[in-house]
């Protein structure tokens, strides 16, 4: 093949990516505009400021990367509540979004119900018995429409503490729940994501 034709084709080659590229940015973006026109913020700041523009990049980068609707949605809560709540800072929305890339379907539904049974049980003023009415409320609700067991369950919920989110702690004391359930619950930066992100209106399906 000459050198020519293989200019040509490489040049036509990227000019092809760079048109995919863009496009499935745009398809995902329209999610970001809609944050950002809620947002305490004038278009031309979106614009102008650097930190911004960088979280923005970021936001990007998870859209080409096939990321989740509901991923890409947080990302854009959170960068919303961080420009209304005048804390945006690029580096800490880049830990957001690497820890909300990295969860996987299963975990954001774990996470997700734990949370909602959690706020669901305010009155509960005895620790031990909310948390068992929250995690037999829990299990009811994934074992096993998304998980097949509950020994896959605590699985995923031990590999879910990486995100900070949750805290898995051991087995329940005996006799209180069934023997295999698991102690876990979500941790004080989960209820600033959640705020952040307002997270209980997310709407995941389980």
């Amino acid at each position: 093949m000459s050198t020519v034709l293989t200019t040509i084709l490489g040049a036509a080659l990227k000019s092809a990516w760079s048109h995919a590229w863009q496009a499935r940015v745009n398809s995902k973006r329209q999610i970001l505009l809609e944050e950002l026109s809620a947002a305490k913020i004038g278009m031309l700041e979106v614009i102008t400021k650097d930190e911004l523009l960088s979280c923005i990049y970021q936001f990007d980068v998870a859209a080409m990367k096939g990321a989740a609707g509901y991923k890409l949605k947080l990302l854009a809560r959170v960068l919303r509540g961080r420009i209304d709540g005048g804390t945006l800072i690029a580096e800490e929305f880049l830990s957001n979004a690497e820890m909300i890339s990295s969860l996987r379907a299963q975990e954001i539904k774990l996470i997700a119900t734990l949370y909602r049974f959690e706020q669901s049980h305010p009155d509960i003023t005895d620790g031990q018995l909310r948390m068992s009415k929250v995690m037999i409320a829990t299990c009811a609700a994934l074992v096993p429409k998304v998980f097949e067991t509950l020994d896959i369950l605590n699985s995923v919920a031990v590999a879910s503490q990486r995100t900070g989110l949750i805290i898995f702690s051991n087995f329940m004391a005996p006799g209180a729940v069934p023997d295999n359930l698991f102690q876990l619950s979500t941790t004080t930066r989960m209820g600033e994501f959640a705020a952040l992100a307002r997270f209980n209106t997310l709407g995941i399906e389980v």
